[in-house]
């Protein structure tokens, strides 16, 4: 969080208050935010890099940082709004199993999703203490620093791209671009893609070196990107809407059930 996005971390420090959760790391962007949330005693830690992908690519190395310290990191952006505490599905024995779990997105890269229907989000994931993970994670950071004009989501996507073979996607389902953005008009060109998704984890496993890493994508209805419907009870809603806070605000408090704290 930099200053311009503090109300927006307050609504997700809001949120988590309500479900009891105090084990969190805010990572400060600047010296205003810093202070701001050390005054509330918030543990936060303070970095600067310059730029929108040094930003981004900042946060795999932190993940990395707090892997090696021995914890397991449940990584989420500020506009990933829990509704509910989304550790009761990770801790479940189907979810035990896999090392890293990636919530769902469809939107960069957009080729890969045009490939395949679906691209994992860096926004929120959980990846556990397990040492396989740290060459994981360590791969991902290679292919940040190869490519250094792409976003950590873009790099994760490629990466797995290159090195995953398949993806097993359990009673697979498809929605339109007006199912997945109602209140949008579709781009030229996507009135007839077909966004893939399930009702249970899509997996796979990827080769680093000598380890075998198994890969979750979590149940895009429970873990939603974008609005969520008024019938449904989501995990947690990312809503995106890209980097001005006051439209990012607004969307979020169009979204029905309330994420808006």
């Amino acid at each position: 969080s930099d200053r311009n996005f503090i109300p927006l971390l307050d609504n997700w420090l809001a949120a988590l208050s309500k479900i009891d959760i105090k084990n969190i790391l805010i990572i400060a962007l600047d010296d205003q935010s810093y202070l701001s949330f050390q005054e509330r005693k918030i543990p936060t830690m303070l970095i600067k890099p310059e730029g929108r992908n040094a930003i981004l690519q900042s946060k795999t190395a932190i993940v990395y940082y707090l892997l090696q310290s021995g914890f397991d990191v449940l990584f989420s952006d500020a506009d990933a709004i829990w509704r509910k505490d989304c550790r009761e599905i990770l801790r479940q024995v189907a979810y035990q199993e896999h090392d890293v779990l990636f919530s769902q997105a469809f939107g960069l890269p957009k080729t890969i999703v045009e490939l395949r229907g679906f691209c994992l989000c860096s926004g929120f994931y959980l990846i556990r203490n397990r040492p396989q993970n740290r060459s994981f994670l360590q791969a991902w950071l290679s292919y940040q620093t190869e490519y250094p004009n792409y976003c950590d989501q873009v790099s994760l996507n490629v990466f797995l791209h290159e090195n995953v073979s398949e993806w097993s996607i359990p009673e697979r389902q498809l929605m339109s671009f007006e199912e997945l953005h109602p209140e949008k008009t579709p781009p030229n060109g996507n009135e007839k893609l077909a966004y893939c998704y399930s009702p249970h984890p899509i997996t796979s496993r990827i080769e680093v070196g000598k380890d075998s890493i198994s890969i979750a994508v979590l149940p895009f209805k429970q873990f939603r990107r974008g609005h969520s419907k008024a019938d449904e009870d989501p995990y947690m809603v990312h809503i995106g809407s890209g980097g001005d806070v006051a439209k990012k605000i607004a969307e979020i408090k169009k979204n029905k059930p309330v994420v808006w704290h």
